[in-house]
């Protein structure tokens, strides 16, 4: 996003992936709000340093709203804190923060059902201020993630429509607040949202339909109780089964475990005849229930049983909602279940006068504790030094043997789970453009497909594929004169091999054939400064 800003680049649209196609970023994941948030960081320290502080950010920030937003329903505060914690550290959070900082950087939900509240419930306060809060919490969360927006919406109305079946007499005296606070939040939504939306559904290089089957992340009936390798506290055939139930780990999220589901139900009940918890238990069950995906797995295996998910994977933009993720939605009602519960049973404790104020704090945070140990993520994450696949040579002077904005051709080439060449790119602050990259682009018939745009002659990146995992080449193998072609066609003006793979010396030897001797700089070997005349001419 910096980069595209400094620069006069369409934020959305580019083709330094895949080029020279490209591919459309308001179908892809941009997080452009984060972008600038993390720009000084990112223009300082590079990329690598950005991303790794937004993702300590978004666990932090995400427990810190929720907590401040339960203050307003509970009066001691360890209880709100408490409920954070379930929220920010939950099975789905421990998950996403393998990698998706956009599905982790959370903090807007919980202050959107503080804001949702005062507009419908309380109304204590002027419809337009709190209306320009909520568009503008709106926009944020769309600048971040569009998919944890619509997530929000979704709920948001599923809420708004119990609250009025629940307390009918109220409705037609509440409706104007209401809506008028509502119609101040799309005013100011809107021009955020408004120009996205039109590259999404008209705007070049997009794809048709959805990416993704919506029963591709569904959650196992089971996944509630049973760990994965998500948690601390499991035991290896535990973890094993918990793995199978959802294989990605990072989309296994539906995990509470036993004591957990035990307290909040026996709270819910016992609490039932206050607002904040019989409400916060009811969407609590209907993001369960959306999370579990159209029809019910038990133990993987799919049953006939169709649940409310269906419905959304037969609608437009809709369909391309993953299930699972709705957990994120069940660990917050769930924490403010937990919360507003302890915080309540603390109180008739002391309201009784038979238990001192320290033994019922105490009390209360061993049912909090009895709950949240079993959660605790397996920390610490998994890291990976940027040396490990980076040569120097893209964080040091050296780069600028690459003409700015020039393409490259690489080895590894560019294609899931492969993309070292995109961190090149990025620690570079994004000096050229390469062929090939993990992106969702427009594939035959213009369905999305995450594989590279395909360039001619296809033997090229069919040889460096199978150089790096050491197989056999689909198709013919890749000639001197099919490099000095396809370097030719596209305009290539540095070629570069990099670490790893199986057999680098094989990309070596096929581009010294096709190019002549390279220069070895910051531990990349490189042929720079290339201008190819045709298929049989030199470089």
């Amino acid at each position: 996003t910096p980069f595209a800003i400094l620069h006069g680049h369409n934020v959305l649209v580019s083709n330094w992936l895949d080029f020279p196609g490209g591919f459309n970023l308001a179908q892809n994941v941009s997080m452009p709000l984060l972008g600038l948030l993390a720009a000084p960081l990112t223009l300082a320290l590079g990329p690598v340093a950005s991303f790794n502080f937004l993702l300590w950010l978004a666990l932090t920030a995400s427990a810190s709203a929720c907590y401040l937003t339960l203050l307003h329903w509970t009066r001691w505060k360890p209880a709100a804190f408490v409920g954070g914690l379930v929220y920010a550290f939950s099975s789905y959070m421990a998950g996403q923060a393998l990698g998706h900082l956009n599905l982790i950087f959370v903090p807007i939900p919980p202050l959107l059902i503080l804001v949702l509240n005062e507009l419908v419930i309380e109304q204590r306060k002027s419809a337009r201020r709190w209306g320009i809060a909520l568009g503008l919490l709106a926009a944020a969360q769309f600048l971040i993630s569009p998919e944890i927006l619509i997530d929000s919406a979704l709920l948001a109305v599923t809420g708004l429509v119990l609250v009025a079946v629940t307390h009918r007499t109220e409705v037609v005296r509440r409706a104007r607040h209401a809506l008028g606070g509502m119609a101040w939040a799309l005013a100011v939504s809107l021009p955020f949202a408004v120009y996205p939306i039109a590259v999404f559904v008209a705007g070049p290089e997009r794809y048709t339909g959805s990416p993704w089957d919506g029963a591709t992340y569904a959650e196992d009936l089971l996944g509630t109780i049973i760990p994965s390798l998500n948690q601390r506290i499991t035991t290896t055939g535990l973890a094993s089964f918990g793995d199978r139930l959802l294989p990605d780990l990072a989309e296994n999220g539906a995990y509470l475990g036993i004591p957990m589901v035990i307290i909040l139900v026996v709270l819910a009940v016992r609490y039932r005849h206050v607002g904040i918890m019989w409400f916060s238990a009811a969407m609590a069950t209907v993001a369960w229930l959306l999370s579990l995906g159209p029809h019910l797995s038990v133990d993987t295996n799919q049953t006939a049983i169709r649940l409310p998910f269906d419905v959304l994977v037969h609608l437009p933009i809709l369909d391309s909602l993953l299930a699972g993720r709705f957990t994120l939605f069940l660990d917050l009602f769930c924490g403010f279940v937990l919360a507003v519960g302890i915080d309540r049973l603390r109180s008739d404790m002391l309201r009784s006068g038979r238990v001192p104020k320290l033994r019922a704090a105490v009390a209360v945070m061993v049912v909090a504790v009895v709950a949240l140990v079993p959660v605790i993520p397996r920390w610490p994450y998994p890291v990976v030094p940027v040396d490990s696949t980076t040569p120097s040579f893209f964080e040091t002077g050296d780069v600028k043997e690459i003409p700015a904005g020039s393409v490259v051709l690489t080895y590894p080439y560019p294609v899931y789970p492969f993309n070292q060449a995109m961190l090149w790119q990025a620690e570079s602050s994004m000096r050229f453009r390469i062929l090939g990259g993990y992106v969702l682009i427009p594939g035959p018939g213009g369905k999305a497909t995450n594989a590279p745009a395909p360039v001619q002659p296809s033997s090229v990146p069919a040889t460096l594929i199978a150089d790096f995992n050491g197989l056999a080449v689909v198709g013919p193998a890749a000639t001197p004169e099919d490099v000095r072609s396809l370097l030719h066609r596209y305009g290539v003006q540095t070629v570069i091999v990099g670490p790893g793979g199986v057999d680098p010396d094989a990309a070596i030897a096929l581009f010294t054939e096709a190019l002549g001797p390279s220069k070895i700089v910051g531990g990349a070997r490189i042929w720079p400064d290339l201008h190819c005349t045709g298929p049989t001419g030199g470089c």
